[in-house]
């Protein structure tokens, strides 16, 4: 309608410029038009001034940078330091694109900050005269940042992230610069509360996330969210996620009950009762009996007791050796599974004969003696030396007081190094090892 073409020429240098056009049709090329112009020589001469943030910001962990555009610049530097030193933003924009003729400002956007303290951002213009004076300012932020939720949270595009017969999942989040306690709120079905507790950070996270297992949860569909906090103020709240546990049923009882009770040990030896996970089960009850009554009856969070498949107790009491019942219940909210039993005999071979007497070189003595051992019943004692065997069986009742066993030496012995040894024994379960010292009889 004008009769005029325009195209938008690149960014020039100051100085004089010439230009020209020709024209074209299918007929031919037309004569060349020739203009010149010259642009400004001068560079931006002040530093532009800087509106907004400055101060304490409170929460606003995505602020706009704004600053007052000035006519001669043709880009801006903008560039941001976080509480540390560390540059988080160093970037170029062209004043066409961030700046407003209408308002007289620049306006930039879309910079997510981390930290909690004080930033310090300037901003540099440019015309291609030259680079102007940088502009200086800052702002502080003392609240913690929004927490950023890592599981359970839904896969891009879904609403609801599905996590099966977890029923104990463990909440995990990004650590929030300088945040000292978390708030960790999650809702139920019916929207029952289930969890709005503080966490104090030291307890919970490890440099890089922060963890909290759950209390056992029923089935259906679930939201959760978590808030920072420090001594400056509370943190807006992380946006909800939501996640999906099976709708539960009774659980089916244990499968493969195994026993692992390791023998030829001290009687110290606290048994370990494994069973496979019973599907859906959130609790065990371990019941385990001895012909003299109960030993032992508790129940247990599966979250507490179980990796993978398998499900594992250590025996809180000290098992003698006798046979043994035991049985697994399980539990969830739908109600009870059934029992499932098995039995074990616990058999402790003796331990070693500890202390053994005479050693070293002596003229005479009158008994070999050793600790008594737990468990024993008999021992073995076994001597050689010059022309002497002794070879000999005792019960630990005939030479065994309340701690220590001696056996008579009856025989006059010959000048000479001797060897000997003491194996314990008991009738219940198995040999003992040999227990070995040597002596010499001095001329």
């Amino acid at each position: 309608g004008t009769n005029l073409c325009t195209v938008q020429g690149p960014i020039l240098r100051a100085g004089a410029h010439s230009w020209q056009v020709q024209g074209y049709s299918p007929a031919g090329y037309g004569p060349w038009s020739v203009g010149a112009f010259t642009t400004s020589v001068a560079k931006p001469a002040t530093p532009v001034t800087l509106q907004e943030p400055k101060g304490d910001i409170g929460t606003n962990y995505t602020p706009q940078f704004i600053w007052d555009r000035d006519p001669s610049a043709t880009q801006y530097l903008l560039l941001l330091k976080d509480p540390t030193g560390a540059v988080v933003w160093n970037k170029w924009y062209l004043a066409s694109s961030a700046c407003s003729v209408d308002t007289g400002k620049c306006t930039v956007s879309g910079i997510t900050l981390r930290r909690v303290g004080l930033y310090r951002w300037q901003v540099q213009s440019y015309n291609p005269a030259g680079y102007g004076p940088w502009a200086y300012e800052s702002f502080s932020i003392l609240v913690p940042a929004v927490p950023t939720l890592i599981y359970p949270v839904p896969d891009p595009g879904f609403t609801v992230e599905p996590i099966g017969t977890n029923y104990n999942p463990r909440y995990e989040w990004q650590q929030v610069d300088q945040a000292t306690q978390y708030l960790l709120y999650v809702k139920g079905p019916g929207g029952a509360v289930i969890l709005n507790k503080w966490y104090p950070a030291s307890q919970i996270c490890d440099g890089t996330n922060c963890y909290v297992v759950s209390p056992t949860l029923r089935g259906g569909v679930y939201q959760w969210q978590v808030r920072a906090y420090n001594p400056s103020g509370y943190g807006n709240w992380s946006p909800a996620a939501q996640f999906q546990t099976d709708v539960q049923t009774i659980p089916r009882g244990v499968q493969y009950m195994l026993m692992n009770v390791t023998p030829n040990q001290a009687p110290n030896n606290k048994p370990v009762f494994t069973w496979q996970k019973s599907p859906m089960a959130t609790m065990y009850r371990l019941y385990v009996k001895s012909p003299s009554g109960l030993v032992h009856d508790k129940w247990y969070p599966s979250v507490d007791i179980c990796n993978g498949d398998i499900c594992s107790v250590v025996s809180l009491t000290i098992l003698q050796g006798e046979k043994y019942s035991w049985w697994v219940q399980p539990y969830n909210p739908a109600g009870y599974g059934p029992w499932r039993g098995a039995w074990f005999n616990v058999r402790y071979a003796p331990q070693p004969a500890q202390n053994l007497s005479p050693s070293g070189s002596v003229s005479s003595f009158a008994f070999y003696s050793w600790d008594k051992s737990p468990l024993a019943d008999k021992y073995h004692l076994y001597v050689v030396g010059p022309n002497y065997v002794l070879d000999e069986w005792y019960n630990a009742a005939d030479i065994c007081g309340a701690v220590q066993c001696q056996v008579p030496n009856s025989a006059t012995l010959d000048p000479g190094e001797y060897n000997w040894w003491v194996m314990s024994y008991s009738t219940n379960a198995a040999y003992g090892p040999w227990s070995a010292s040597n002596f010499t009889i001095s001329p």
